[in-house]
């Protein structure tokens, strides 16, 4: 099971993207708000949204401290896009509070119905598939 906020990947998923700027706290950053922040800051990057963590805390520390930021760019980009920084992080936050209309018991994983997957399959060309799925149903009847 994946952690419930994973650090920062690199742009393609290639690692960690951090040795020198890692922390406990960088490390709850999820990937999804450093993207999200990096689009509406224009130009505040994965590894500066880190060390701005780092030094002041969360989001909310960063942008009510921002005129401490010393590089007056990133201090002026800060200060332009504070709400559209509070706004993306809305966005990638997972709601935890809608009602499910189905109950959960129906929505666990059963076995699929081969004659509706391979129509599916052949309905979207997928042509390599078809071989691999009848194959592995005539292996798994009894």
């Amino acid at each position: 099971m994946a952690p419930a906020c994973a650090p920062p990947q690199r742009p393609g998923g290639r690692g960690v993207f951090f040795s020198r700027y890692a922390s406990p706290l960088a490390a709850t950053v999820p990937a999804t708000l450093s993207r999200a922040w990096h689009r509406t800051t224009r130009r505040i990057g994965v590894k500066t949204a880190a060390l701005l963590i780092n030094q002041f805390g969360d989001l909310d520390a960063v942008l009510a401290r921002a005129a401490e930021v010393k590089q007056p760019k990133r201090r002026e980009r800060l200060l332009e896009y504070a709400d559209q920084a509070r706004i993306s992080r809305e966005l990638v936050t997972l709601r935890t509070d809608v009602p499910v209309p189905v109950p959960l018991a129906a929505l666990a994983a059963r076995a699929a119905d081969p004659r509706a997957v391979l129509q599916f399959l052949r309905s979207q060309d997928f042509n390599r598939l078809i071989p691999r799925w009848e194959l592995s149903e005539m292996t798994t009847q009894p």
